[in-house]
C-alpha cells in the first residue's frame, strides 16, 4: 500500500507510514494511487482555527507596585514613596506604552508628591510643624 501524504510504498497489513507517520487507517486504498491528489488527506480534527494567544506586558508588576506605592503615598512617607512610585511607572510604562495602570501609578504619586509638599510648606509657614514634633 502507497502512502498518499509521502508516496512511500508500505507493507499490504501497515497500520502507519514507514516513512512519514500518516495513519494508514483513514484512507481507502481500493483504488489507484493518484500522485495529483497526494495531498488531500482529510484534516486531523474539525476545530476552527484558534486565534494566538495575546501575551501580558512584562511591566504589569511594576505598574501595579507604581499604583500601590502612590497611594500608600498618601498616608505616610509620601516623599520617599512618590519616588518609588513615579520610578517604578517610568520603568513599566517604558516597557509597555500603552499601560494605563502605571500611568496612573504615576499620576497619582505627582498629584501626592505635589500636595504632601504643598502641606509641608504651610505647616512650616504657619509655625505648625514644629509644635506637631513636640508633642511627638
Amino acid at each position: 500500500m502507497i502512502c498518499p501524504k509521502c508516496g512511500t510504498d508500505n507493507m499490504e497489513n501497515s497500520v502507519f507510514c514507514s516513512n512519514c507517520g500518516t495513519d494508514l487507517t483513514v484512507y481507502n486504498f481500493s483504488q489507484p494511487y493518484n500522485a495529483a491528489s497526494a495531498n488531500n488527506y482529510p484534516p486531523v480534527n474539525n476545530y476552527p482555527p484558534v486565534a494566538p494567544v495575546q501575551q501580558k506586558p512584562e511591566g504589569n508588576g511594576m505598574a501595579v507596585g507604581s499604583l500601590v506605592c502612590a497611594i500608600l503615598s498618601w498616608f505616610c512617607c509620601p516623599f520617599i514613596l512618590g519616588v518609588v512610585a513615579i520610578v517604578l511607572g517610568v520603568m513599566a510604562r517604558s516597557k509597555d506604552k500603552d499601560n494605563k495602570l502605571a500611568l496612573a501609578g504615576i499620576i497619582v504619586a505627582i498629584v501626592g508628591f505635589v500636595l504632601s509638599t504643598v502641606v509641608s510648606i504651610i505647616l512650616f509657614a504657619t509655625g505648625m510643624f514644629s509644635e506637631m514634633m513636640y508633642y511627638m
